[in-house]
Formats: C-alpha cells, structure tokens, sequence
C-alpha cells in the first residue's frame, strides 16, 4: 500500500493470517506467465533506443562509468581511462570494481 505504514500489531496480523496458505497450480501458473515478459523485435527495441538517446538514467539504475588514472612508475607516464571496465581491457586484466 502506498502512503500508509502498518502498525507493528497489524504487520504481526497481517502475518499470522497469512502463513500456510500455498498457491495452487493454476495460480502459480498464472503468476508465471505475468512475470515473463513479451518478446520485443528488434525493430521495436532500436525505436525505444532512439527514443531514450539523451535522456537522464533514472535514480537507482547503476552507477555512471568512472575515469581511472594509471602510473606506470617505469615510464613515468599517467594514462587516464574513461571507466574500470576500458582500463581492464587495455592493461589486459581482470576487473576490479572495489578499488
């Protein structure tokens, strides 16, 4: 419910009223095939591409990409990457996103 928080008493009510009752078949069955989503081709998907090119990410939808800067002590030289994941891929190692 939106806009209402329960009371502890209710939420404890609401819980007992509710534990061990199961699904049955045809529930589960219909819950499934709400959950799975429709199958969109690939003229649609670059359509809806287009149309989200310069729009802001909404909040909670990943982290932008961060610039990383590497020394290299031997040459003396400081390269900057756009993003871990370039980085990774030009030094040729594995990613690590908890630096």
């Amino acid at each position: 419910m939106y806009g209402r928080n329960h009371s502890a008493k209710t939420k404890k009510l609401l819980s007992e009223a509710n534990k061990g009752k199961t699904h049955s078949a045809e529930t589960k069955k219909i819950l499934s095939e709400a959950k799975k989503r429709k199958i969109v081709s690939a003229e649609t998907r670059a359509k809806m591409s287009i149309v989200k090119i310069g729009k802001a990410r909404p909040v909670g939808s990943g982290s932008p990409a961060q610039k990383i800067s590497v020394f290299d002590n031997k040459n003396n030289i400081t390269t900057i990457y756009v993003s871990i994941s370039a980085a990774a891929e030009a030094l040729e190692i594995k990613k690590i996103y908890h630096i």
